[in-house]
């Protein structure tokens, strides 16, 4: 909507899901994913990459590496510190549309005042893994910074392979720094 700035989103929710869907959307884990917001509430630049990795027993864990744009973060300052919080929340849904593996956490953010321009150059990273059976998924991504209300969500399609049965597998690869 060109007057309110807003975008316009649906939210398909699977049968039998409902009660899931709602429990999510009491939890706040939700509105990133499913509720208009307007576009310059869009993080300036959210990247991730996703790897299978062989985990325990039958299941694979899927390791997330996730970058933000750093200049797109809104820090308070407080006695000589800059402070902020990212909400990340990583979802794994199968091609059922059962969800499958999930982590939702708050990233307190706090450094000196003087470091703001390198976390400006190089932006932030954060690590999440989830564990998952083989299968195809797609992993919904989000994050949402506190301090402005400025949000990104990213959708990717992963296939898990089942390390256990296969005579030789080789995981995927995740390299950050």
């Amino acid at each position: 909507n060109a007057e309110t700035r807003t975008a316009s989103v649906a939210c398909l929710v699977a049968p039998g899901a409902g009660g899931l869907h709602l429990d999510l959307i009491k939890a706040g884990a939700d509105e990133i994913f499913s509720r208009p917001f307007p576009p310059e509430k869009l993080l300036t630049w959210l990247q991730a990459n996703a790897a299978a990795l062989k985990g325990a027993a039958s299941n694979a864990t899927v390791a997330v590496a996730i970058a933000i744009d750093g200049a797109g973060l809104t820090f308070a300052e407080k006695d000589g510190w800059i402070e902020d919080k990212l909400e990340v929340s990583v979802r794994a849904i199968d091609s059922n549309a059962t969800l499958r593996g999930n982590e939702h956490f708050d990233l307190n953010i706090r450094m000196r005042a003087e470091s703001r321009p390198i976390l400006i150059q190089t932006g932030f990273r954060v690590i999440s893994k989830i564990d998952v059976p083989p299968g195809k998924y797609t992993l919904h991504i989000g994050v949402r910074e506190a301090g402005s209300g400025n949000l990104g969500t990213i959708f990717s399609d992963l296939e898990v392979p089942d390390f256990a049965t296969l005579p030789l597998a080789m995981s995927g690869l995740v390299l950050t720094s």
